[in-house]
């Protein structure tokens, strides 16, 4: 099993990982791609929370599941472990009958093995990482995520459809759209601060 990967937030650089994931959306047929982008950048994953500090790429649940992504976020309360799941970004949302499409269906489905695994199996969570567990003292919640398709995609039906699996399963259901908006405003946080540091001068004793 792989390990957790550097997580650190590559200042000054914000902008030109922001542009990168906006090509690859761009030209993504499939989830393939954008697995591929967050496997080099990883820090995108954990610092979409405020305290995410570790991401494990193709996590196995012992040999029956494998998670495209675990994230998990440090807090006074525990650490909170985040169970991702890619679906392609050109998947359809939702059927003509209105009810989640097979893209979709497929993920939640998917997401709920795992946590259903990992109830049945509460070693993962605390074992070490060198015996293919997570490390964790103390566990604060399991956070289930799905991302599929582009914000142009959302539906009235779907963001219904949505909101009542999250209220049912916890399941977050988003759009890559998020994460590409919340790089833009990261970027711009990131190239005013670097402007700051810029003008001031070094003083020398």
């Amino acid at each position: 099993m792989f390990g957790p990967f550097d997580t650190r937030i590559p200042f000054g650089e914000i902008g030109a990982t922001a542009d990168r994931f906006e090509e690859v959306l761009e030209g993504a047929k499939s989830e393939r791609p954008i697995q591929r982008f967050f496997t080099q950048s990883p820090w995108v994953l954990a610092a979409m929370h405020p305290h995410g500090n570790e991401v494990f790429p193709e996590f196995r649940f012992g040999s029956s599941y494998r998670a495209d992504f675990v994230v998990l976020e440090e807090s006074s309360a525990g650490t909170f472990v985040e169970l991702v799941e890619l679906e392609s970004p050109v998947a359809s949302l939702v059927t003509k009958d209105g009810q989640f499409a097979k893209s979709v269906r497929k993920a939640l489905t998917q997401v709920g093995d795992w946590h259903d695994w990992l109830v049945r199996n509460p070693g993962t969570l605390t074992d070490s990482i060198d015996r293919g567990g997570l490390g964790i003292d103390e566990l604060g919640a399991v956070m289930k995520t799905v991302y599929v398709g582009r914000r142009s995609m959302i539906s009235e039906k779907f963001n219904e459809l949505r909101q009542r699996e999250f209220r049912y399963s916890g399941v977050q259901i988003v759009t890559y759209d998020r994460i590409l908006s919340w790089l833009r405003k990261r970027a711009e946080d990131d190239q005013r601060i670097s402007g700051i540091y810029r003008d001031i001068k070094p003083v020398f004793d």
